[in-house]
């Protein structure tokens, strides 16, 4: 035996272990022989014992060999053992039969080690599974961890050699997402059932060295040959970063990303609910459309940045003064939705009045200026009356009008007589401002440069590129920016008309400016309403515009909000084919902002799309913006368009922008608008 043990130091490190029989009565094994056979430790075993542990359809086989009736020379055979709850192994014994001296049973001496083949794809297997970063853990079958691979102890933060042997449930602590510990994992389910299982990011792995994964698993069973379970095999990956995207992409999809409250999509689905649960359980609510007052005069004096600011600020104001179950939301610009809950309307005016106090006490300073604000609002009573939530939603917004009508920082509550004759009103002397601009021209375009940030393409805006915004002089009032007449030109369905005299006026321009500087050729572009967009004849109009002022489609770029063509994507789709063949460019503005699908610009292709602002704002601060403007410029590109980000107000967006390979740039670090020649374009 002595001799065996030198041999078997000797042989340590290769795939053969020293063997010695005693022909018909016993088999004695090295260390490593008793390993490849699945024996616990060397010593002598008995033949009957040892042949247990070959496969049934070898041991006749092996037999001739070892038995007692062996011949003397050398052999080599192979056969299958199947130690354990393993699968079967397949080992190589290489050997002579001595010939018996003193009467005594042949001795048998040799080599026995694993087949050369099995060797070959032990060694491939065990070096894919340390390279593969999944981790991969395998027990027998009543559970007992017998593997893990590298990956694996990174991700359960536990060394291999503390944890084989142990069952799975004692070895890594699995809880449920709701923070139940009474959570079976994969393996046992598997085991259980005896079939496959997986759990797709419900599953929480706190881990040895405390962190919280969530993880996602899939465990299937090991089958031994005669169909019995003999184990388990889990695969695991850490899937937090990705549900933690998830969440943020749920988020932002019914949120307001520059102030964190609900969206106005999600508040009219909460609103919807509320009106439900009033006409089925006789519940009062209350909706409170709200308006911030002298919000422009902050935007316009100090930008964008300070406008954001002030939004976030005046929301933590506010959110101070709701209880838990009420629902603020921001509505779009300075527009807020408040939807108190079980609440008459009493108490909802006493809560409109403290919130319009709490704004009214308010002081926003920036640099050097100190503003005071107000709040307008109108309120009404969602009741047991069936109303529909749009209805509930515009007396609310006709009762803040009549607010804003009665000096404004006030509060009304919708009483149809006094709403119905504010909006009348208002109707007539914005449809009487609005007649008069066309009547005495007293529309004004302005330009706002649009610069390129990347290297050149394929020439597009060599020549320079702007965009064409619409003013409105008044008497009275000077120069009024869109935001501040554009609403009630859409109310009273002016848009239409408005757009075709800004086509028909750029393109007076765009001849005379040609006239006065032949080397001119800047692309300009303009936007186009939601209301125009789906008007049938507008296609012809530009058209017959292009023709009667001898311009260039190619230096024509229409501007389509990504929300319009999500809406009626047939009108847009009917539109871009009947002008782009003619060399006219189109633009998708706000992309991004509705979380819309990119498939949609297969079935509308654009020359160019125009980032929303919020997200071009976060690009230089906001990791999630980041990444979705490089998807947005990285699919762009892929699809043959170009990108446009607006809203650059500062040298930091512009170098993030240029880092995200952003094609171009427009905003107030690249130029503010200015108005064109009035001679130019005006007919008078």
């Amino acid at each position: 035996m002595m001799a065996v043990q030198e041999e078997d130091d000797l042989l340590a490190y290769a795939a053969v272990a020293p063997w010695e029989s005693r022909a018909g009565t016993s088999v004695v094994l090295s260390a490593g022989g008793a390993l490849m056979a699945g024996l616990d430790g060397p010593g002598t075993q008995s033949l009957a014992d040892f042949m247990a542990l070959v496969h049934p359809g070898d041991r006749a086989r092996l037999a001739e060999y070892l038995g007692s009736e062996a011949r003397a020379g050398h052999f080599s055979v192979s056969f299958r053992v199947c130690p354990g709850t393993a699968g079967p192994r397949w080992l190589t014994l290489r050997g002579s039969v001595l010939d018996a001296t003193g009467g005594e049973l042949p001795l048998i001496r040799g080599l026995i080690g694993e087949r050369a083949d099995q060797i070959h794809t032990d060694t491939i297997a065990a070096r894919t599974l340390k390279a593969i970063d999944e981790g991969i853990l395998t027990s027998d079958a009543s559970g007992r961890i017998t593997y893990i691979n590298p990956a694996g102890e990174a991700l359960t933060g536990c060394a291999g050699h503390q944890i084989l042997g142990l069952m799975v449930d004692r070895a890594l602590h699995f809880v449920h997402p709701d923070g139940s510990p009474e959570f079976e994992c994969a393996v046992q389910r598997c085991l259980r059932l005896r079939q496959t299982v997986t759990r797709a990011a419900d599953c929480i792995l706190s881990t040895c060295d405390g962190r919280r994964l969530v993880i996602e698993e899939a465990a299937s069973p090991i089958m031994g040959a005669d169909g019995q379970v003999t184990g388990a095999v889990m695969v695991f990956r850490d899937v937090s970063h990705e549900r933690h995207l998830r969440q943020q992409l749920s988020w932002r999809a019914t949120h307001d990303a520059l102030t964190g409250l609900l969206n106005r999509a999600e508040f009219e689905a909460q609103l919807a609910s509320a009106c439900q649960s009033a006409a089925a359980d006789d519940h009062l609510h209350a909706l409170l459309f709200m308006d911030l007052d002298r919000f422009k005069i902050v935007n316009d004096t100090c930008g964008h940045g300070a406008g954001d600011q002030l939004l976030q600020m005046l929301t933590r104001l506010l959110l101070a003064h709701l209880r838990e179950s009420d629902v603020l939301a921001r509505l779009g610009g300075d527009e807020l939705g408040l939807l108190l809950l079980h609440c008459p309307m009493d108490k909802a005016e006493h809560v409109a009045n403290n919130l319009r106090q709490a704004v009214r006490d308010f002081r926003f300073q920036w640099e050097e200026h100190v503003f005071q604000l107000g709040i307008s609002i109108g309120i009404a009573g969602i009741v047991p009356d069936g109303c529909p939530a749009r209805d509930i939603m515009s007396r609310a917004d006709q009762a803040c009008y009549a607010a804003k009508q009665a000096g404004r920082d006030c509060v009304r509550i919708y009483e149809p007589s006094a709403a119905e004759r504010a909006a009348h009103a208002g109707k007539a002397a914005w449809m009487a401002k609005l007649r008069s601009a066309f009547e005495h021209e007293r529309f004004r375009l302005y330009t706002m440069p649009i610069r390129r940030l990347s290297a050149p393409g394929d020439g597009n805006g060599e020549g320079g590129h702007e965009e064409i915004l619409v003013r409105m002089s008044t008497e009275s009032d000077g120069v009024l920016l869109p935001g501040a007449f554009l609403p009630a030109a859409e109310r009273h369905e002016m848009m239409t008309a408005i757009d075709r005299w800004v086509i028909d006026a750029l393109c007076r321009y765009m001849h005379q400016q040609q006239l006065a500087d032949p080397g001119w050729g800047a692309l300009c572009s303009v936007n186009l309403s939601p209301a125009s967009m789906s008007e049938p004849g507008m296609a012809r109009f530009v058209a017959d515009c292009f023709a009667r002022h001898a311009v260039t489609p190619s230096m024509f770029c229409i501007e389509i909000d990504e929300s319009a063509m999500a809406a009626a994507p047939h009108a847009a789709r009917e539109l871009v084919q009947e002008l782009r063949g003619s060399g006219c460019r189109f633009t998708l503005d706000n992309f991004g902002g509705a979380m819309s699908s990119f498939a949609t610009l297969k079935q509308v292709p654009v020359d160019f799309l125009k980032i929303d602002g919020m997200l071009v704002r976060g690009s230089a601060s906001d990791p999630m913006c980041r990444v979705m403007v490089r998807a947005i410029s990285d699919v762009a590109h892929t699809m043959g368009m170009q990108t446009v980000a607006g809203h650059v107000e500062n040298d930091d967006i512009l170098h993030a922008l240029d880092d995200l390979g952003i094609d171009f740039v427009q905003g107030y670090a690249i130029g503010q608008a200015q108005p064109l020649p009035e001679r130019r374009y005006l007919m008078h």
